[in-house]
């Protein structure tokens, strides 16, 4: 049986963002020698790894370090601290003994670049006269790409579940809405944000250019395809920056100014007011009969807001006459998705604090000074 080596580059940065997998990896480092597994880890600051996993690496290399601890705690002395930076790949072996050492250069070359395509061609020459069996090859890694297009999702939505590669498991319910939006990093399979009774609204948080519009287009076109054909939207885009989504079949209103927006809200809560007398008459109907389904006629209805906080501007912001509605938004089928930068998305306002409330939402990139939204950080 071969021996299998598994290397972390830069364990600081695994650990953040596999954080659940410390306990399996620790697992590896206690039982792995038994089956020919072994561990190799670089960090950039000891102190960072657990001592739980520290102490089960009796082999240490400690190039340059900054800080004594981080010295003390690799090697047991403050050596490597000391190693003059002028000197690269200087460092201490801890083993049995404590040794000075010096790593060698995989290739030469006098920059990174020239090293880079020393050490491509010093790999290919490995993998060309070594003709290692198939089985015994590592497969690839599937990594998220580049770009994820669109269509992707929107071809799978048109036709429907049951597809060759199984991505779509099955049609939502008629007042659940399911918007896939991107790829999870591990799986590689789509992901949903699902607009249902228990997570109704959405909030998309991230700075200028962070791609907050870009995610709202394609819910759109999302919600415009069969498995969401009942759904009602309601577009707010004071920027104008997606004009051309008012043309989707299912985009009843657009909004685009300030007079055009309060036309819209007093027809929304001429609507909500329909759906809450018809959800009252259907209770006094049916309290008797525990199997009927409230509002089950009532389409899903979307508000969808970009650039909330263009909203600031207003001379009055009438949308949060919808407040008195929010706390029986999931018995009315209405469902809110709005965009902003984080600052604006997490100020005060009632409207902004139900739809937090859902705890439903996307994070991009942005500033780590701004507030974190729903405990994401930037």
């Amino acid at each position: 049986m071969p021996a299998v080596v598994l290397v972390i580059d830069k364990f600081v940065d695994f650990k953040q963002a596999h954080e659940k997998e410390l306990e399996r990896l620790l697992m590896i480092a206690r039982q792995g020698r038994t089956y020919g597994v072994y561990l190799v880890l670089s960090v950039d600051r000891p102190v960072s790894v657990p001592m739980q996993l520290l102490s089960l690496f009796e082999l240490r290399i400690g190039l340059r370090l900054l800080e004594y601890t981080d010295s003390l705690i690799l090697v047991g002395k403050n050596d490597a601290s000391y190693i003059d930076p002028a000197i690269p790949g200087r460092g201490y072996k801890r083993g049995k003994t404590l040794e000075e050492v010096h790593i060698a250069l995989p290739v030469p070359g006098e920059d990174d670049d020239e090293q880079t395509s020393q050490l491509d061609e010093l790999v290919t020459s490995f993998t060309r006269g070594n003709k290692i069996a198939k089985a015994v090859q590592a497969p690839p890694i599937r990594l998220l790409p580049e770009y994820v297009r669109a269509d992707y999702f929107l071809m799978d939505a048109v036709s429907g579940p049951g597809t060759k590669d199984n991505i779509v498991d099955s049609l939502p319910p008629s007042h659940a809405l399911s918007l896939r939006v991107g790829m999870e990093d591990f799986t590689l399979r789509p992901i949903a944000l699902d607009l249902n009774s228990d997570t109704p609204h959405v909030l998309v948080a991230g700075g200028p250019g962070s791609g907050r519009t870009t995610v709202l287009q394609t819910c759109l076109l999302m919600l415009a395809t069969p498995i969401n054909r009942h759904a009602q939207v309601i577009f707010v885009d004071f920027r104008r920056s997606s004009r051309l989504m008012r043309r989707l079949p299912n985009v009843c209103i657009y909004a685009d100014t300030e007079e055009r927006l309060n036309q819209v809200m007093e027809k929304l809560k001429e609507e909500l007011r329909r759906r809450t007398i018809q959800l009252r008459e259907e209770l006094e109907q049916t309290q008797d009969d525990l199997n009927v389904v409230l509002g089950a006629s009532m389409a899903p209805l979307v508000l969808v807001i970009d650039d909330y906080d263009q909203l600031s501007v207003l001379s009055r912001n009438s949308l949060n006459d919808l407040k008195e509605f929010m706390p029986q938004a999931r018995d009315l089928h209405f469902h809110i998705i709005v965009a902003g930068p984080p600052s604006d998305l997490m100020k005060s306002d009632p409207l902004l604090a139900s739809i937090r409330a859902s705890r439903l939402g996307i994070v991009l990139g942005g500033d780590p000074n701004d507030p974190q939204v729903g405990g994401a950080a930037q």
